[in-house]
C-alpha cells in the first residue's frame, strides 16, 4: 500500500495530528480561560481589599470617641509639628491626635503617615527606628510626582520601585472634630506586591501544569489516534485489494466497535462483489452461448440458400423466426443492462392493475388458445389502483403469465386483489407439472433454464422489475401439487 511507504511529516493533514492538535487546542484554550478568569477576579479581590482596608482605616480615623483633645491646644501641637527636633512634641503628638491612627493601623493593613503640603514626611521622622523610612519617603515622593491630591480622601493606586501600593489621604484637622484648618495630612497606603508576586507564583505553577498535561495529551492523542488510524490503515489495504479484484473476506478484531462494524460490511461489500463478478462472468458466458445458437442457424440456412441445398421460402421462415427471437433477446438483454445501471427511468402514474393484466392476458391469448390453455381472471370488484410505468409492469406480468402458458395443462388462473390494509396481491398460476426442488431458488436466476424454458431471462426481468416498484415476488408449488403459483405483492 503506497501509504505505508509515504513519508509522514509532522504536520501532515492525518487524523492523528488532527486529534492531537485538536486535545492541545483545548486544553489551551481551557488554560487560558482559567488562568485570565482567575486573575481577573484574585487582581479585582486585592484591589477591593485593599480599598477596603484603607477606607476602614479613614473610617477608624474620622470616628469621635470620648477622647477629645483641647481646642486651645490642637492649634500649638500642629505649630509643634514643624520642629522635627521635638521629640516630647511628636510623642506628645503621638498620644493625643495619633491615637486614632495607632488604632487604624492596629485594626487594618494599612500604614499611615503624616505629610505636610508639599508632601514631606513629617512622622515618623529618622529616629523613629521600627519602620522603614525610606520606603515612606518613595511612597510621598511618588505621590508628589503623580500630583496626586492631598486630602481628597480617594484611594488611587501607584507603583514604586518598592512595590505597588494603594494611598488615601485625610486632612489632620477631620480626624480631631474641629474646624481649625491645617496644612497637614495623614496617608494611608497598603501594600499589595507580596499579593501580586503570589499571583504571579501560581501563573507559573498553572503554566508548569498546562505543560505536564500538555505532554500527557500528547501521549493520549496519540494512543487514540494510533488506535483509530491503524485500523483505518488496514481497512484501505484491505479496499485497495477488493479493488484489485481480490474478494477474499479478512479477519479483523478491532476494540471499537464503530470499526468492527465497518469492517465487518467491508467483508459483506467483498462477498457481493464476488458474486456479482460471478454472475457477470456466467452472465456473459450465457449470452455468447444464447446469442450464438440463433446466429448459427440463420448462417447455416443463409448457406443452404447460398449452396442451393434448401428452398428458399423454407429457409427465410426459419430464419425470420430465428431474427426475432435473436432481437427479442437482444432487447431483453439491453433492458436487463439499463435496471442494473439504474438508467431506466420509471415513469410512473396511477393505473388500476386489473386493466394491466387483462391488456396483459388479451395479449397472451393468441398463445394460449393455440396450446387450448384456458385463461381464468378472478378480480375484486373495487379498483385496484397502484401508481406504477404501465409498459414496465406489463412487461413482468407478461413474462409470468407467458411462462405460465408455457408449462401449463389445460389453465392459467390469475386473481387481483387490495387487502384491507392496502396491500396489493397478484396470484398467477399454473396447472402443470410443478417447479423443481432443486430449481425454486433459481428460477428468477438470470439465463437459468428448466425444462422446455425459452432464453432465461423472462423471469429475472420480472423480478427486477417488481422490486424497483418496490413489490415482491415468490415462486412455489401449488398446494395440491398440480402446478407452480406465484404470488406478486405490492
Amino acid at each position: 500500500m503506497k501509504s505505508k511507504y509515504r513519508k509522514k511529516y509532522f504536520f501532515e493533514n492525518n487524523i492523528k495530528n488532527r486529534i492531537l492538535f485538536s486535545i492541545l487546542s483545548l486544553i489551551i484554550a481551557i488554560f487560558i480561560l482559567i488562568a485570565t478568569a482567575f486573575n481577573i477576579i484574585i487582581n479585582r479581590y486585592i484591589e477591593n481589599d485593599a480599598i477596603n482596608q484603607i477606607n476602614k482605616a479613614l473610617g477608624i480615623i474620622q470616628k469621635v470617641d470620648d477622647y477629645q483633645i483641647p481646642k486651645d491646644n490642637i492649634r500649638e501641637k500642629l505649630d509643634d509639628l514643624d520642629n522635627k527636633n521635638n521629640d516630647v512634641s511628636w510623642f506628645d503628638f503621638l498620644r493625643d491626635i495619633q491615637r486614632k491612627v495607632r488604632m487604624a493601623q492596629e485594626n487594618s493593613e494599612a500604614e499611615a503617615i503624616i505629610v505636610d503640603s508639599y508632601y514631606n514626611m513629617i512622622f515618623p521622622n529618622t529616629n523613629c527606628y521600627m519602620q522603614n523610612i525610606e520606603y515612606l519617603e518613595k511612597i510621598c515622593e511618588v505621590m508628589k510626582r503623580n500630583d496626586i491630591k492631598l486630602g481628597n480622601q480617594t484611594v488611587q493606586k501607584i507603583s514604586t520601585k518598592y512595590g505597588v501600593q494603594y494611598v488615601a489621604s485625610i486632612n489632620i484637622n477631620k480626624t480631631v472634630n474641629t474646624n481649625i484648618d491645617s496644612d497637614k495630612y495623614i496617608v494611608l497606603s497598603v501594600e499589595i506586591s507580596d499579593s501580586l508576586r503570589l499571583i504571579n507564583t501560581i501563573n507559573i505553577f498553572l503554566l508548569l501544569i498546562m505543560f505536564v498535561i500538555g505532554l500527557c495529551a500528547i501521549f493520549v492523542s496519540r494512543k487514540i489516534s494510533d488506535n483509530i488510524a491503524s485500523p483505518i490503515e488496514e481497512l484501505s489495504e484491505f479496499a485497495e485489494s477488493i479493488g484489485r479484484g481480490n474478494f477474499k473476506n479478512r479477519e479483523f478484531d478491532f476494540d471499537d466497535v464503530e470499526l468492527q462494524e465497518l469492517a465487518d460490511v467491508m467483508n459483506k461489500s467483498a462477498t457481493y462483489l464476488e458474486k456479482d463478478s460471478r454472475e457477470k462472468t456466467v452472465f456473459f458466458q450465457n449470452v455468447s452461448h444464447e446469442l450464438r445458437t440463433p446466429l448459427m442457424s440463420i448462417n447455416g440456412y443463409a448457406e443452404a440458400i447460398k449452396y442451393k441445398i434448401m428452398q428458399p421460402e423454407e429457409a427465410i421462415e426459419i430464419i425470420i423466426k430465428e431474427s426475432e427471437n435473436l432481437k427479442d433477446m437482444i432487447e431483453d438483454l439491453i433492458y436487463i443492462s439499463k435496471m442494473d445501471s439504474d438508467m431506466q427511468v420509471l415513469k410512473k402514474e396511477t393505473y388500476d392493475l386489473r386493466e394491466v393484466l387483462s391488456e396483459c392476458i388479451s395479449r397472451k391469448k393468441i398463445i394460449a388458445d393455440d396450446k387450448n390453455i384456458e385463461i381464468v381472471c378472478d378480480f375484486s370488484k373495487d379498483s385496484v389502483e397502484f401508481e406504477c410505468d404501465w409498459k414496465e409492469i406489463s412487461k413482468a406480468f407478461l413474462n409470468i403469465i407467458g411462462n405460465c402458458i408455457r408449462y401449463a395443462k389445460s389453465r392459467v388462473d390469475i386473481s387481483c386483489k387490495k387487502d384491507k390494509d392496502g396491500s396489493i396481491e397478484i396470484i398467477i398460476q399454473d396447472d402443470g407439472n410443478g417447479i423443481n426442488i432443486d430449481e425454486k431458488d433459481k428460477i428468477f436466476d438470470r439465463f437459468y433454464k428448466g425444462d422446455g424454458g425459452n432464453h432465461g431471462i423472462g423471469l429475472s426481468i420480472a423480478l427486477a422489475v417488481i422490486e424497483a416498484h418496490g413489490g415482491s415476488i415468490k415462486a412455489d408449488n401449488r398446494e395440491d401439487s398440480k402446478g407452480a403459483i406465484f404470488f406478486i405483492k405490492f
